[in-house]
């Protein structure tokens, strides 16, 4: 990578670097007081991660096994800053946000460099990253204390591993995201299917399969001989306590999320950001074909992954309260993949195009997201 390259690599992390310190002046002054998580779902992660240190497993009464923890892996990493910082809860509290800031800052980083791996042009790879850099909920996200943040980075990773065919990269990481937020098991179906969609023989998928299944079920069986050892169920408790799963009202919610919710995210606002999605559409190109590269498939899993995250989540979830941040985050960790996915079907719209206008899809893009 050459030194423009690098140069136009760090500009997404730049736009997050600015995006989260507007983000948290703005922040301070609009809830001005002691440095907390303001919603209380991060505070018992927090006590949860104590428990874990403490007993050795995750409890919110001393001594008691609970399976109330819905991110085992967010709870860990709160268990590790009572490891560092004892019972500073000032500075229990700045950690989990600057290794959420930090996050997001190489989350921009990396869906940079997967669009531009995947489309080859650095143009491209800016404008990918730098959508994920601004996503103002999505960023804010990095100071709730919660999951939302590394949730939407081992998405992007295990599919970004996907799309080079590094299967078992791909399952841990998408392992790791379930342990983040169960949600995340149907990106993994959808990654598994594309494995033996995509092989060569029945021998190969096989290979394939096996790669990317071995840490998901080592990662499954851990979860779920532990709820089962705590519980006597297989599921969290928060599963069964929140749990609203209608299918005849899918739609309806589904309805929701793009009028209420996906909205708030650049450059999705009044639906424009879709626009996008014509890039996937099939056609003869007008323009120089694209060179050779990954196949429109390959291309479509990042959007398609987000997507079914999202179903999934609304499938499970009813948001009844659409303008909460409360709601809006079991949504969040979708947004990078989304975001990715349509900076892929900009690129793709330059097949219809020549000239100087190659580059008028990304632009306006970035432009509706500016």
């Amino acid at each position: 990578m050459g030194r423009r390259s690098t140069t136009l690599a760090l500009i997404p992390a730049l736009l997050a670097a600015i995006m989260l310190s507007l983000l948290w002046v703005l922040g301070a002054d609009a809830n001005p007081g002691a440095l907390g998580f303001r919603l209380d779902d991060a505070w018992i992660l927090a006590v949860y991660g104590r428990g874990l240190l403490e007993d050795g497993f995750f409890s919110y009464a001393p001594g008691v096994p609970s399976t109330g923890c819905t991110s085992p892996l967010w709870g860990a990493v709160f268990a590790l800053a009572h490891v560092v910082l004892g019972e500073t809860t000032d500075g229990i509290v700045l950690a989990v946000m600057l290794l959420s800031a930090s996050l997001h800052v190489g989350l921009a980083v990396f869906s940079g460099l997967l669009v531009r791996k995947l489309t080859g042009d650095p143009l491209a790879g800016v404008v990918g990253g730098g959508l994920v850099a601004i996503a103002t909920p999505f960023a804010a996200a990095s100071f709730s204390g919660m999951e939302v943040v590394s949730t939407g980075l081992l998405l992007l990773g295990g599919v970004g591993a996907a799309t080079g065919g590094r299967w078992f990269s791909s399952g841990l990481l998408l392992t790791l995201a379930s342990l983040s937020r169960p949600e995340s098991a149907s990106v993994a179906l959808v990654v598994g299917t594309l494995a033996a969609v995509d092989a060569t023989s029945p021998s190969n998928a096989a290979r394939r399969l096996a790669r990317f299944a071995l840490p998901l079920a080592l990662g499954a069986g851990l979860f779920l001989g532990y709820d089962l050892w705590a519980s006597g169920a297989p599921l969290p408790a928060t599963f069964y306590a929140k749990r609203s799963a209608v299918l005849p009202d899918l739609p309806r919610r589904i309805g929701v999320a793009f009028e209420h919710m996906l909205p708030a995210v650049p450059p999705l606002g009044l639906g424009l950001g879709w626009f996008a999605l014509l890039g996937f559409v099939p056609g003869s190109s007008r323009a120089r074909p694209d060179r050779p590269g990954p196949r429109r498939r390959t291309l479509f899993l990042p959007l398609l992954a987000g997507l079914v995250y999202l179903t999934a989540n609304l499938y499970l979830i009813n948001p009844r309260d659409p303008g909460a941040f409360y709601h809006q985050r079991y949504l969040l960790p979708a947004v990078p993949l989304i975001l990715v996915g349509l900076a892929l079907g900009a690129c793709r719209l330059r097949r219809f195009l020549s000239g100087h206008l190659a580059h008028a899809p990304l632009a306006l893009l970035a432009l509706l997201s500016l």
